[in-house]
């Protein structure tokens, strides 16, 4: 294992060579699309709950469609969501379901700074058609751009076992 230079961070080389086949970068891919659906549905109903809180707000009045107001009112929504859950935890609630935590290069949790510099980096990977987070096929360490840009990683971590029972009782 070896080193490689992120942002201005080093990250050791945590994929063996054996996982590192373009089917592994494929199915890191889907992990990583199917955690995205996933909060897509939870950050949906966020943002609904924050809409009807404004519309109450306003009495009842529908918002004007193309509100700048309201539109930043939402991007701000987004970015406390992902900012919150990447900087409490690591993971998402899609990340979570699916194993997955994002951490900073040196394997720590990310601070508040750092998680809202991946958020605006999201955005950027997010603007390209989805190419930044695609990169990740073609990126040796399969880092995406927001991944790259903002020194951060998303590690896969071991299933956890749910008891299907309470405790064993002798």
């Amino acid at each position: 294992m070896g080193s490689i230079p992120i942002g201005s961070a080093i990250v050791r080389d945590i994929m063996p060579a054996q996982h590192n086949t373009i089917a592994a970068r494929f199915r890191e891919l889907l992990l990583r699309l199917a955690a995205s659906a996933y909060d897509v549905l939870v950050l949906a109903g966020v943002l609904a709950l924050g809409s009807l809180v404004i519309i109450i707000a306003r009495g009842g009045a529908a918002i004007p469609a193309g509100n700048p107001a309201y539109r930043l009112f939402l991007l701000a929504l987004t970015a406390a969501y992902f900012i919150g859950f990447w900087s409490r935890g690591g993971q998402t609630p899609g990340m979570r379901t699916w194993n997955l935590r994002v951490e900073t290069a040196a394997g720590t949790p990310l601070p508040i700074a750092l998680a809202t510099g991946r958020f605006a980096a999201a955005l950027l990977s997010a603007a390209c058609l989805g190419i930044g987070l695609a990169w990740l096929l073609v990126d040796r360490h399969q880092l995406a751009w927001h991944d790259r840009l903002s020194g951060t990683r998303v590690v896969r971590l071991a299933p956890r076992r749910v008891p299907l029972s309470g405790p064993a009782r002798p």
